[in-house]
This record gives structure tokens, sequence and C-alpha cells, in this order.
């Protein structure tokens, strides 16, 4: 037993890629947070299938550097990549506990967080694997992503069917090709809308959708002028946005010399 912080493991069993109790542990806060049963179902639904690990990525597989080690026997692991979706990170409010079982919480993948920079023997090293794949990820656009935005909703159709590209049209590529689409909705009115449809019927989630960047996109956009009037002269506008008719004569005064 250590005082270190350690990614979520242990033994599992059928193939599963979640042991046991970290299932247990992330369904009892599902189940605490929310008391609107059909919520609840929905993000338990989307818990299971998370933990299913159908969309897990291999970080690393071999050996690993334990304490536990010796000349005669060592580990070896698997660890993987699970992406928690955003509207269910949001209810997983995981706290420090007093139990071991239960002592589960996030953490910031930051230089500045000590529990972060003593995490337990390798795990540091695999989630800067993680960290620096989706830093990639986000910087190159991909090949989703780019049709999207080209706005041909027939060539993306073409992409989202085609067997040969299926690694082209993984969750995270479809998200991220949804958020570029709605930017584009927000700030070029003849866009094809249909497409952020299409891509939703593949998975893409509106609420994984940064909400700050997209109504920043919107400021600058064509309804931005709007915004910045209606925050300076709120009076001078009806509820719907609408400049009201002066009362004032358009007629101007006689001049007199």
């Amino acid at each position: 037993e250590t005082e270190l912080w350690a990614l979520p493991g242990g033994m599992v069993r059928d193939q599963s890629l979640i042991p046991e109790r970290v299932r247990r542990v992330l369904t009892a806060q599902v189940n605490l947070s929310l008391n609107d049963e059909e919520l609840r179902k929905y993000l338990l639904g989307m818990l299971e299938q998370l933990m299913t690990g159908t969309e897990g990525r291999v970080v690393y597989q071999g050996y690993v550097d334990d304490p536990r080690n010796t000349d005669n026997a060592w580990m070896e692991t698997s660890a993987y990549h699970l992406h928690c979706p955003r509207e269910l990170a949001t209810v997983l409010n995981l706290q420090p506990g007093s139990e071991a079982e239960n002592n589960v919480c996030w953490l910031d993948v930051s230089d500045t967080e000590p529990r972060y920079t003593e995490l337990y023997a390798s795990h540091r090293d695999w989630v800067e694997i993680v960290r620096e794949q989706l830093g990639k990820f986000h910087s190159q656009p991909c090949l989703l992503e780019l049709i999207s935005q080209w706005g041909r909703l027939d060539v993306a159709k073409l992409v989202l069917a085609d067997p040969e590209l299926l690694q082209h049209r993984q969750q995270p590529q479809v998200q991220k090709a949804f958020d570029a689409v709605l930017m584009l909705c927000a700030t070029q009115h003849s866009f094809d809308a249909g497409i952020a449809s299409l891509l939703m019927d593949h998975g893409a989630r509106a609420a994984e959708v940064n909400l700050i960047e997209l109504f920043d996109a919107v400021r600058s956009g064509p309804l931005g002028k709007l915004f910045i009037e209606l925050e300076a002269k709120p009076e001078n506008f009806d509820e719907n946005g609408v400049a009201p008719a002066s009362n004032k004569s358009s007629v101007s005064e006689p001049s007199t010399r």
C-alpha cells in the first residue's frame, strides 16, 4: 500500500476492460446524482456503453515498472483510454472518500497538480501518451471534418457509409466534425445544416459541444453586431431584439436664413 494516487484498475473477467470495482463506484455516482428517472436511465446506458470498452484504445500493453516486481515475478498490464462524454462527466461528481474502495476523484492533467505528477508507477507516462495523442487530434483536421466543412452532404454520406473508411468515422471524429459544422451554421446562414443532422444520426452529441466557443463564433458572425448593440443599449430593442419605430418625424425643419 502507498499514499500515491493511481489510475483506476484491477483484475478483470470475461474479457471486460473495466474492473468490477470501478464499474460499481461509477454506477453508484450516477444513481446518487440524479432524481430524474428518465435521465438516470439514459446516462446509465451511456455509462454502460463506455464501460464495455468498444471505443477503448490501447495505450500500453506489457511489462510495467511496479514496486511489487521482483527478479522472479513481475507485473504486466494493459492500459486503455476510454473517453468519458461531457454530459456524463458532469454528473460523475467524483470526490475523495474516506473508504479506500470509494476514494476516487478527477485530477487535472497539469504539472502543478502534485497528485498527478506523483502518480503511481508508470501511470503518468500512460496519461502523457493520451495527452499527446489528443493534442495532435485537436490540432489536425480529420477527413470527416474537412468534408463536412466543405458542405457536401452527399460526400459526407459516402464517408459515413463506406466500410473501408471505418477508422475515419469513429465517435471522436464524428463529434469533431459536428463541432466544426455548428460553427459554420452559426456564422454562415447559407451553410447546409443537414450535415449536422446527419452527424447526429451517426453518434454526434449536442451535449458535447463547447458552448463558449460556439457563442464566441456567433458573436464574430452576422449576428455579432446585433449582440453588441443589445449589450450596449438594451433599451433600444424590444424583447425580440427588434428596434421599435421612431416617434420622430422624418421631415426636416425648414432652415432659417
